[in-house]
């Protein structure tokens, strides 16, 4: 799955671990995020009862 950010150019990618990717622009700011066998990483999650959590700040 890959998540674009923005349209800016990608200058680099990085390797955050094996199966999530970011890339940055030239300033190092976050362009996109590429995560590897996303479905087989959630194959069992059971997304018809979110949960959100929210801070007391």
């Amino acid at each position: 799955m890959y998540i674009k950010l923005t349209k800016k150019k990608v200058n680099r990618t990085v390797k955050v671990s094996n199966r999530l990717f970011v890339d940055l622009d030239k300033e190092k700011n976050l362009r996109g995020l590429e995560i590897l066998f996303l479905s087989k990483a959630l194959k069992d999650t059971d997304f018809t009862k979110p949960v959100v959590s929210l801070s007391k700040d």
